[in-house]
């Protein structure tokens, strides 16, 4: 792939009182076989150990971007890394969460495969190491096109889930296992 191919891709991890995640989230995420990225973690007025965790992380990989604010809550947390992100796309990665190593390479295959402004991830949930619930949905583009028109978003950029299906954002109620082009938001 040529270069105009990797864009920057900004993560944005909130953190608050994740000492005991922490370390595996920034693991999977410094793992990533995409490498093109940054991480902007907002400390977001823990008083445990997560700090001390990101700042090892940032130490080793300039990639990794601490910010630190008194506890506002993880919406704000999350608007002060969208007002810090360089990226032309951006993903949100809670803190007690991890990403499998080809996670932001395959979100970006597909972007540029299906020309999408938002591409949604597959994701496992698991209890100790037992799976316990998993999407197997889409993993191109979900803006239902009905709500695309009405917001005057440019319909021939979104794609259709690869299971046939079209996703309206406001049932998929989170932020994170998503990838969204900078531009729309």
């Amino acid at each position: 792939m040529q270069e105009q191919f990797y864009p920057l891709v900004s993560i944005i991890c909130p953190v608050y009182q994740a000492e005991k995640t922490l370390n595996d989230c920034l693991k999977s995420i410094s793992s990533q076989k995409y490498q093109n990225w940054e991480c902007i973690i907002i400390i977001d007025g823990a008083t445990d150990a997560s700090e001390t965790i990101a700042r090892r992380y940032s130490n080793i990989d300039s990639r990794f971007i601490i910010k630190v604010q008194t506890n506002k809550g993880r919406s704000a947390a999350r608007n002060l890394g969208l007002s810090c992100a360089k990226g032309s796309w951006v993903t949100f990665i809670d803190s007690d969460d991890q990403i499998l190593p080809t996670g932001l390479d395959a979100m970006m295959q597909i972007a540029f495969e299906y020309k999408t402004d938002i591409v949604y991830g597959n994701y496992l949930t698991k209890k100790g190491n037992t799976p316990t619930k998993s999407f197997l949905g889409a993993t191109k583009g979900i803006l239902n096109l009905n709500f695309a028109r009405k917001a005057n978003l440019n319909i021939e950029r979104l794609g259709i889930s690869n299971d046939g299906y079209q996703y309206d954002l406001f049932n998929c109620r989170t932020c994170w296992g998503k990838m969204y082009s900078y531009d729309l938001i």
